[in-house]
């Protein structure tokens, strides 16, 4: 019998890696039109994360990791009219696409080389 193993990360904290690691308003389970409740996002890391190809994750949408990390957390955007609306705009429309977070986080040594899922429960 062959097996694998793959590494479990729950939705919180995958938030807390990427709020901590990058200081901006982030929730995996607002982005992609909000994931349902006990879903799972797979991903897999290669060996060599230099190598651009080095991840296989969702590619969805989202803006790019230098779009999302050169916009102020703390800007309004145009007809914000509350505090709260600010953090639903980065978790919901302003997110990093998937693939270039994951290879990101690989880069910095965050990520071992390995395959994951990250759950969703809410």
């Amino acid at each position: 019998m062959k097996s694998k193993t793959i590494q479990e990360i729950s939705m919180d904290d995958w938030d807390e890696l990427v709020q901590k690691t990058y200081n901006r308003p982030y929730s995996v389970q607002q982005t992609e039109g909000c994931y349902e409740n006990e879903s799972s996002i797979p991903f897999r890391i290669h060996g060599n994360e230099k190598d651009t190809g080095a991840v296989d994750a969702h590619r969805g949408s989202g803006v790019s990791l230098k779009e999302w990390l050169e916009r102020d957390p703390t800007e309004p955007f145009e007809g914000q009219r509350h505090d709260w609306e600010l953090t639903m705009f980065w978790e919901q429309t302003f997110y990093p696409r998937f693939h270039e977070l994951v290879y990101d986080l690989a880069c910095r040594g965050l990520l071992a080389p390995g395959e994951y899922r990250i759950q969703i429960y809410w």
